[in-house]
């Protein structure tokens, strides 16, 4: 005869977690269980399961190190269609068992006995089975003992449910805002919640003393009606009682309680039991004071208002006109009582729009502007029209729907707003141009640009972004005096005029800075504009009052260009900005940068996009683009350091490029933090690691680069993230990179610190050379360094 099991099995199975998946038992309480049923049996293997409609899972196993298996490949799922024990004394020879994995597979299962594990309401959660790799049986003595065993595991998990059922009526008890109280007339008993005593100003191990001071808590003048409440919760059997009453609290302030009262009796009439719950509704009673109060002011509210405040019913007449619509459409409230809205205020022409937004709304309760602040036209009594903001409110009153119009006669905004864009048109022409040159200024740079990148037509590259400033301008300004310096900026800018096309855009940063946003063929490359810009300009000079000999007048330039398919503005004036400023240092190593893009740029499919996610990270942390390319510099000197070879190093480029692009998902206030950040900031930072090689890892061609962007940060110690990986446990590429990634990082200016001396961070590498960073990596790097200052010096 097979258990009995719940007929809806989606029952059963809510009943199991509810009652013993969801709980935290004390495991080892099972494990001992486990173990004492192995010992009498005599089995080397011991479980308790548990059984779902899918699978079945372990909640306590000895001998074996599994978790949980499908329920089809279950012993137990048989035991539980039983009432009794099932024993197995050769699984070889038992059909329902002969083909499991568990048999001919690598456990080898011969012998399985197990009892199920039966709640009182009939409920088979799993089972209490012994397993053994021989065939063998089990003594009636061992049977006994193993149902005993099970109707202990079962009653295990009963003691346990009640008392998370007990944890979870506290924590209800807790949460509620309502104090709730029990009282036991036999027994005498009471019991009150915590909310119930902080309702009074108690802590919670206090407690109010009740049968001798309740009646003295309540306010003089409502004992009786409180009184009166409390008789008829306990003589009217299954009746909640309500009642509203004043009551003392611990400071000496009256409070208003709202309470429910409700008692359970036995045959013969008697209270068994009375339960019932207080709510504090001293401010509810303060607010509903208030609101009548507010009632009062309506009036005056209605009369002094500057808007026109109009009622209408569900047939639009007139139910309130008050004096601000009397002066704004020269109707007496006389005059407007009772008549239709369309009659007085609403142009003829939009009548019919009128009275059919409150048809829709009777059909449907919604209206196209009830509830919005919105423009309309409006007439008055003379004829005349006048624009309005109006807010139409709908209010349901005695089943009755009115509509309360809110309108303002805009006439004199209107004035005021004519006048104020053509003062404003006025100001930004002016505010829009450098008043020293004429040419447009930064701001106006920028929007410019930021139109013109949103209408780049499909095809290469039609914007060219140049940024340009004057070589040695200080000089001018030094020696001959600002006046002359504005005469040479004046001078550069007329120039700039002359060769650049009516379309193109030319600015005046600030300084000696100069802008141009040129249109042009979209076969011609940054070169070809770089070069085209200096021919124009290579014979501007300043000649010197008394002297015979000419000073020219240099520029240097960053050229960057925008296509369809990358027209972020912004970028192409980070970029051009980069590159005007490696032609004024010579900076070798952005070149090498910027060589390693357009190679990867061209070969690897979403690269461009994961190098633009970086500038958005620069975005956040200005120092990071910086340090990038430091990174990557740094990187490839430790790489041919150790010998590298060239497919190795190139890996080792594009990884120092991308290994930070996971920051692109930390929040600005934690990458920027000028400080130090609190534990779960710093978990949040150490996220960017698996970030930033999930986001390369979509990109096909860039898989030898993830090693270096998860694991840059791990120490050679083990004590870093996101994996703690020791030694050499950790990626070559990885641990060279950690040591390039940290001197950048010490010797960078934040914007709250000065990056320190090479040789305190050198210093710093040496000591934790061993510790933190792979000594070998550490070493290679010192030694390129000394090459470096050697080649420098020569």
């Amino acid at each position: 005869m097979t258990a009995t099991t719940p007929t809806d099995e989606s029952a059963r199975l809510a009943a199991l977690r509810e009652r013993h998946l969801m709980d935290t038992p004390p495991e080892e309480t099972y494990d001992e269980l486990t173990r004492l049923a192995a010992y009498v049996c005599g089995a080397p293997i011991a479980a308790v399961t548990l059984i779902d409609s899918d699978r079945q899972w372990f909640k306590s196993i000895l001998g074996a190190s599994l978790r949980e298996t499908s329920r089809r490949d279950a012993f137990c799922a048989h035991t539980i269609l039983q009432y009794d024990i099932i024993v197995v004394p050769d699984t070889r020879n038992d059909p329902r068992f002969m083909d499991n994995p568990q048999v001919t597979g690598d456990m080898g299962i011969r012998f399985y006995a197990g009892a199920p594990l039966l709640t009182e309401d009939g409920h088979a959660l799993g089972a209490l089975c012994v397993l053994d790799t021989t065939p063998r049986d089990l003594t009636e003595d061992q049977q006994t003992a193993l149902r005993t065993i099970a109707k202990t595991v079962v009653a295990q998990m009963e003691l346990n449910r009640r008392l998370i059922d007990r944890e979870r009526l506290a924590l209800i008890l807790e949460a509620t805002e309502d104090g709730v109280w029990e009282w036991r007339p036999e027994t005498g008993e009471t019991f009150f919640s915590v909310q119930w005593k902080r309702m009074l100003g108690y802590e919670d191990h206090e407690l109010p003393s009740i049968s001798t001071e309740w009646e003295r808590r309540i306010h003089p003048d409502d004992v009786a009606i409180a009184k009166a409440a409390f008789h008829a919760n306990f003589s009217s059997p299954n009746a909640t009682t309500h009642v509203e009453y004043r009551i003392r609290h611990r400071d000496g302030s009256w409070r208003w309680w709202h309470s429910r009262g409700r008692a359970s009796h036995d045959a013969d009439g008697n209270v068994m039991r009375a339960v019932g719950t207080n709510t504090d509704i001293t401010a509810y009673r303060q607010a509903r004071a208030d609101l009548m109060e507010s009632e009062a002011r309506k009036g005056a509210m209605l009369e002094a208002a500057l808007d026109c405040i109009i009622t209408i019913d569900a047939e639009e007449r007139v139910l309130e006109w008050n004096p601000a619509a009397e002066r704004t459409f020269g109707y007496s409230r006389d005059e407007a009582m009772g008549q239709p809205l369309s009659n007085l205020i609403i142009p003829e022409g939009m009548r019919m729009a009128h009275e059919a937004g409150i048809a829709h709304f009777h059909a449907t309760g919604e209206g196209p502007v009830l509830g919005k602040r919105v423009e309309v036209p409006g007439v008055r009594k003379d004829g005349t029209e006048l624009p309005l903001e109006l807010t139409a409110v709908p209010i349901q009153v005695g089943g009755r729907t009115m509509f309360t119009a809110y309108l303002r006669d805009l006439t004199e905004r209107r004035r005021l707003e004519a006048e104020r864009e053509a003062a404003l048109r006025e100001a930004q022409d002016r505010a829009d141009r450098d008043p020293l040159t004429g040419l447009l200024n930064h701001r106006a740079f920028h929007k410019r640009l930021e139109e013109e990148a949103e209408r780049i037509p499909q095809g290469g590259p039609s914007l060219t972004v140049v940024m340009m400033d004057l070589d040695n301008f200080k000089f001018f300004n030094d020696v001959y005096g600002h006046t002359v310096g504005d005469d040479v900026l004046r001078r550069v800018a007329g120039r700039l005029q002359s060769i650049c096309d009516i379309g193109d855009c030319i600015a005046r940063f600030g300084g000696d800075e100069f802008a141009l946003l040129i249109s042009g063929d979209a076969s011609e490359t940054a070169e070809d504009f770089e070069a085209r810009l200096r021919t124009g300009l290579g014979d501007i000079v300043f000649s010197p009052s008394g002297q015979s000999m000419d000073i020219p007048i240099t520029v240097s330039f960053g050229v960057a260009q925008l296509g369809r398919f990358d027209a972020d503005w912004r970028e192409a004036v980070h970029q051009a900005d980069e590159r005007l400023r490696r032609a004024k240092t010579g900076g070798a190593d952005g070149a090498q940068a910027d060589r390693v893009r357009t190679l990867m740029s061209g070969r690897v499919e979403g690269f461009s996009m994961l190098d633009a996610l970086v500038t958005s990270v620069d975005n956040k942390d200005r120092y990071t683009r910086r340090h990038s390319e430091d990174v990557m510099l740094y990187s490839m000197m430790i790489a041919e350091e150790l010998g590298l070879s060239e497919s190795d190093r190139q890996t080792v480029a594009v990884s120092a490029l991308l290994h930070d692009v996971g920051k692109i998902g930390i929040p600005d206030a934690i990458l920027r933090k000028p400080g130090k950040l609190t534990a779960e900031e710093f978990e949040a930072i150490q996220q960017h690691p698996m970030m930033g090689a999930i986001m390369v890892s979509a990109a096909h061609g860039l898989e030898e680069t993830l090693d270096a962007v998860r694991h840059h940060h791990e120490r050679w110690d083990g004590g870093g993230y996101p994996f703690g990986l020791k030694g050499e446990e950790c990626p070559l590429i990885a641990r060279l990179m950690a040591v390039a990634d940290a001197f950048s990082a010490m010797t960078t200016d934040r914007p709250y610190r000065k990056g320190m001396p090479r040789s305190k961070a050198t210093e710093i590498l040496t000591e934790g050379g061993g510790t933190q960073w792979d000594p070998q990596c550490v070493q290679a790097f010192l030694s390129a360094l000394k090459r470096e200052a050697k080649r420098a010096a020569a």
